[in-house]
This record gives C-alpha cells, structure tokens and sequence, in this order.
C-alpha cells in the first residue's frame, strides 16, 4: 500500500469517527432534553375562570449505549485505484425515556389544588404482585412445618 493511499485511508477513517462522535452527541442530546421542565409540565389550558396545568413524570433509563466500528481492508497490489485499501465503518447509539402524568394543578379564583392522576391499572398490578408474594410466603411456611 503506498503512503498516499494510507493516507487517504486514514483521512476516511477520521471522518467516520467524526460522524460517529457526532451522531452519538445529538442522540445523547434528544436524550437529555426529554429532562427538560417543559416535558414534566405541560402547556396551560383555560377552562372558564380556572387554569389547568397539567404534570408528568419523566424517567430517563439509564440503559444508555454508544457503539462504533472500523476496518480497513488490504491493498489488491494490482494497480486497480479501486481496491487500494478500502475501508468502512458505523455507529449507533439509544436510550429510553418514559413519561406519565401524575397531577394536574388547577388554579381557580378559589384557590390552588393538586389533582393526582391515579392509575388503576398499576394499583392493581401492585396489589396482585403482593398478594402473590404473600401466598407464596404462606406455601413456603406451611411446607417447613411439615
């Protein structure tokens, strides 16, 4: 492989890195704005004579991964500028952010009130998740009695 054509390689592989580096920056930065406070309140809304301001929860899982790759492959040795060491390369990155709503303030001449959003679903999910717990603590007791 000659100079020029290493040199040439490299300079593909810096702005592949340079790429990749900057595509994980803007993920990583989508990723922090979601802990934004515009994202846990939401836009007043008028209702009459009351203001209602919704409000939610946000998670930021902290699952976040970045990963890149490379590779250079060898010089053909014949000639063909075509296959004088070519090369190639990628990135990636995720992350999740959850949200849900847990209140809504309102705001009226009588006053300021917090409003919680209750989610049946997850009450009842909690609830069954013990009672399982519990019976399956009680089995556990009754089989060492025995």
């Amino acid at each position: 492989m000659t100079q020029e054509s290493n040199q040439a390689s490299d300079n593909a592989s810096m702005a592949q890195a340079d790429r990749a580096i900057t595509a994980a920056q803007d993920t990583l930065s989508q990723f922090l704005s979601a802990a934004d406070v515009q994202a846990v309140y939401g836009e007043p809304l008028q209702q009459g004579d009351a203001t209602i301001i919704p409000c939610a929860e946000v998670l930021s899982v902290a699952g976040f991964g970045v990963g890149s790759g490379f590779g250079r492959g060898e010089d053909t040795g014949e000639g063909d500028t075509h296959n004088a060491g070519g090369g190639g390369g990628g990135g990636g990155g995720g992350g999740r952010v959850l949200s849900r709503p847990v209140a809504v303030i309102v705001v009226s001449p009588e006053g300021v009130t917090v409003k919680p959003v209750v989610d049946v679903t997850k009450i009842a999910l909690a609830g069954i998740t013990a009672w399982g717990f519990m019976l399956a603590t009680l089995f556990r007791m009754q089989r060492r009695k025995h």
